[in-house]
């Protein structure tokens, strides 16, 4: 118990120092936001990782990894159909690491 204590306290002191990052560097923040959005997955904040992950897209549309944790935002909110499409377009874009999570949240 106290080591869940322990790590939500972390990342309670990441999303705030984090946060701040964001406030204190107005350019070059898409790497901020994008750690956020998966800090967000991490804490079970999806809707919240949702934005965040949506717009690191925006910027960076081949990015994988936050295709990956889309699809994981979408699957914690029970959005499947969302959270497969993520998914597939992780895969697509050869971030294997979301075949895993495809093959166990979309068959």
């Amino acid at each position: 118990l106290a080591q869940a204590d322990t790590n939500i306290r972390q990342r309670q002191n990441a999303l705030l120092a984090i946060n701040k990052a964001i406030k204190c560097n107005t350019k070059n923040t898409s790497s901020y936001i994008k750690f956020r959005g998966k800090l967000y997955v991490n804490m079970k904040i999806y809707r919240m990782a949702l934005i965040d992950l949506r717009n690191t897209l925006d910027i960076h549309p081949d990015d994988g990894e936050s295709y990956l944790y889309l699809g994981l935002a979408y699957h914690g909110i029970g959005n499947k159909r969302d959270a497969c499409r993520a998914l597939e377009k992780a895969v697509d874009l050869q971030f294997m690491e979301a075949n895993k999570y495809r093959l166990k949240f979309c068959h």
